[in-house]
């Protein structure tokens, strides 16, 4: 987006905010109610698939709420600007 299609539409960003928000909202979650396959080396390689899988998922997240606070910011500055 450039500057000058931010500045003609600052709410543009904010939408752009609203549905990062919402897709960080939405990622799967992998913590919980893992089954277990009977097999404690298959129950422990999953275990461990799957903390590693929601530590990625939780920067993800963390990444696209920053992203969509910095678009809300950003358009939050526009507006300011421009009136």
């Amino acid at each position: 987006m450039t500057t000058q299609r931010i500045a003609a539409q600052p709410a543009a960003l904010t939408t752009i905010g609203t549905h990062l928000s919402g897709a960080a909202a939405g990622l799967p979650a992998t913590r919980y109610g893992r089954p277990a396959t009977g097999d404690g080396a298959a129950d422990a390689a999953l275990n461990e698939f799957a903390a590693r899988w929601s530590d990625h998922l939780d920067r993800l997240e963390e990444i696209i709420r920053l992203t969509a606070r910095q678009a809300d910011l950003t358009a939050l500055a526009f507006r300011i600007v421009g009136g």
